[in-house]
């Protein structure tokens, strides 16, 4: 194993050398000698540097999210869908006949691909951990889109590091796991083989990208535009209209399918109610531009240098401006940040190489400049993500402070990782009770219990409340009064009477259930269960 893993960093340093050395001789055809040996071995320390900083990431976060999970402080409206409809490909929930339940997602399509690996090993842990790891993958693009527009080893791995550092993908990463989570990476990577003009991967790439999330073939479609308005790329113009036009065809296909199976509310439901999820939350236009400027301040507002990359962002303004909904503005918690960083990091790289060309005056002053600012990057992107991610929550949760927060971000609050990921009594106890009932039956949960979506019948509390006269009662119910999700409605908009507490005692009241199992209030009720609970060990 570790003979392979050699081997394979030797053939990947190789290529590293192999590509910058071909640009090296057509740029200027002078022998290379010693400056090719010293960016060789720069080379290699960057991707030293590149391959612990992933792995670094990738280890904590899905410690931490993994915990998160076990904790029961991840949701079924987030994970537990999304990891159902991937299992649901391959067990009896999937129909190519429009109008019936688990008719095809066109507003998702990547969950297709995605379904026979997952289908291998069904577990929403897998899910949890592939997010992590993927998204700190964007940082391998980054460098190397970097390394072409600036040339200098340490701006591109400091740039690269700072992908791993960024806090409103930190809030991605935790808030468990969602397909829009996987279009950074795709995105980065088809700009990086663009740029190296490798352009059926980089079509391959944008493709995939455009096919995470519904909310994102408009933004492919203004990129694509970007493309064909773009002059600085006159040699290679024809293969890149190419590909803006396969995109705008891909991307129309989507919008169009999708609203004609669905309808129309399908794409007007992210915008019609969405200030109902915080009536006192008004979105103008001056808090919503303050979103971007909170974005791209751990990158010292270098994306502001290229302000004409930052045009892909204005489908994302529109959406926050006319729905006023929180999550689209909230540069921390949220998934919405998925869809802005990527655009705003690639602005960030062409703002360092304008920095860089109309900089300080001869060759060495200039270097030391980029450096210094990369630096800063690198140092502003650590201490956000020292105060402002769940990894850095950990050890600075002391050093909260509400003001200093939201002049930062724009939010206020923090992860509370500590008490988020910690294992209690209470949680162990739920997750006996959750092996006790029998997978493919039905039960009523909590928002906070995503363990029981996938291979049962999911009843929300909604589901009790609002059709208790015209559904099948649930086999089995379970709550748990330590979470937020006991007694507050999961979806916004929805009456705060749409509660768990509400449609677990409207099932105790039918006389049809009897207790299986309580630990301290946690209850786990079955249908037409007479005997002695399991367990019984009430609050005190």
């Amino acid at each position: 194993m570790q003979h392979s893993f050699s081997k394979l960093f030797e053939i990947i340093r190789l290529l590293l050398q192999e590509t910058y050395l071909k640009r090296l001789v057509c740029s200027s055809g002078r022998n290379l000698g010693r400056d090719t040996k010293r960016y060789v071995i720069s080379n290699k320390y960057d991707l030293i540097v590149l391959i612990a900083g992933v792995s670094l990431y990738s280890t904590i976060y899905s410690v931490i999210t993994l915990l998160k999970f076990y904790t029961y402080n991840a949701t079924v409206a987030d994970l537990g869908i999304n990891s159902g409809l991937l299992y649901g490909v391959f067990h009896g929930d999937f129909t190519l006949t429009p109008g019936n339940r688990g008719f095809i997602n066109t507003g998702k399509l990547i969950y297709l691909l995605i379904a026979p690996v997952y289908n291998l090993y069904p577990k929403e842990q897998v899910l949890i951990v592939f997010q992590t790891v993927w998204i700190s993958l964007g940082s391998v693009p980054i460098y190397f889109l970097a390394r072409r527009r600036i040339g200098d080893g340490f701006p591109s791995v400091a740039i690269a590091l700072a992908w791993l550092l960024y806090y409103p993908m930190a809030g991605v990463n935790w808030f468990d796991f969602h397909f829009m989570a996987i279009f950074p990476t795709l995105f980065l990577a088809g700009e990086a083989f663009l740029e190296n003009g490798r352009y059926r991967l980089s079509l391959l790439c944008f493709s995939l990208a455009t096919i995470t999330d519904f909310l994102i073939p408009l933004v492919m479609i203004i990129f694509s535009l970007f493309i064909i308005l773009d002059r600085g790329q006159e040699k290679d113009q024809a293969e890149r209209k190419k590909i803006a036009f396969a995109l705008i065809s891909l991307s129309t296909i989507i919008l169009v399918v999708t609203n004609y199976f669905f309808g129309l509310s399908y794409t007007f439901s992210y915008i019609v109610n969405r200030s109902a999820y915080d009536a006192s939350f008004y979105s103008g236009i001056w808090y919503t531009l303050s979103y971007f400027i909170w974005m791209v301040f751990p990158l010292i507002f270098a994306p502001l240098l290229y302000p004409k990359r930052l045009i892909l962002l204005l489908p994302f303004l529109a959406l926050a401006l006319l729905s006023m909904y929180r999550p689209y503005v909230e540069t921390m918690f949220e998934q919405y940040a998925s869809l802005t960083s990527p655009i705003i990091f690639i602005a960030g790289i062409h703002g360092l190489e304008r920095l860089k060309i109309h900089g300080t005056k001869g060759a060495v002053k200039q270097k030391i400049s980029i450096r210094r600012f990369a630096a800063g990057i690198l140092l502003a992107s650590s201490l956000m993500a020292m105060l402002f991610t769940p990894a850095g929550n950990i050890l600075t949760a002391h050093l909260d402070n509400p003001e200093a927060a939201f002049l930062l971000t724009g939010n206020i609050g923090n992860y509370n990782t500590a008490s988020e990921i910690a294992i209690t009594n209470q949680d162990l106890a739920i997750s006996w009770m959750v092996s006790l009932i029998p997978p493919g039956t039905s039960v009523m949960a909590q928002n906070n219990i995503p363990q029981l979506y996938q291979g049962y019948t999911f009843l929300w509390p909604g589901n009790i409340l609002h059709n208790s006269t015209t559904i099948s009662l649930p086999d089995y119910a379970i709550v748990d009064p330590y979470n937020v999700f006991y007694n507050h409605p999961v979806f916004p908009g929805e009456s705060p009477n749409i509660t768990a507490e509400n449609a677990f005692n409207q099932l105790l009241g039918t006389g049809l259930y009897g207790i299986y199992a309580e630990y301290q209030g946690i209850e786990l009720i079955e249908l037409g269960f007479h005997g002695a609970p399991l367990i019984y060990s009430p609050s005190l």
